[in-house]
């Protein structure tokens, strides 16, 4: 994912995640749309993981995203909490994860 991002141009920061979902940190140029990096990402590495054959079981990404703005003073915060998924997530099931970020983006309305 790195090397494609950077040639892409899309600055990924970091990248961590779990057997059933990932975490990008990314900070891309205005000129890209999310949608357009998603369907990007999500197609460069599903055939990265097919053609080094990485996964035993067919390999498939989800329909659809969830996405979150960062500001530049919690960058460091969020590159801990992708950095510690597997860590998080035995105390947290991906359910609960995304119920948390749906409650955090109300409060911040």
């Amino acid at each position: 994912m790195k090397t494609f991002c950077k040639e892409k141009e899309y600055h990924l920061d970091f990248v961590n995640g779990v057997e059933d979902h990932v975490h990008l940190l990314i900070s891309p140029k205005p000129k890209f749309s999310l949608s357009d990096i998603v369907r990007d990402i999500k197609r460069d590495s599903y055939y990265w993981v097919v053609d080094n054959k990485k996964s035993e079981e067919v390999f498939s990404w989800q329909d659809g995203y969830g996405a979150l703005t960062v500001s530049p003073s919690q960058v460091k915060t969020v590159r801990n909490y992708i950095r510690k998924q597997e860590e998080h997530h035995q105390l947290h099931t991906y359910d609960r994860e995304i119920k948390g970020f749906q409650l955090a983006i109300e409060e911040n309305k």
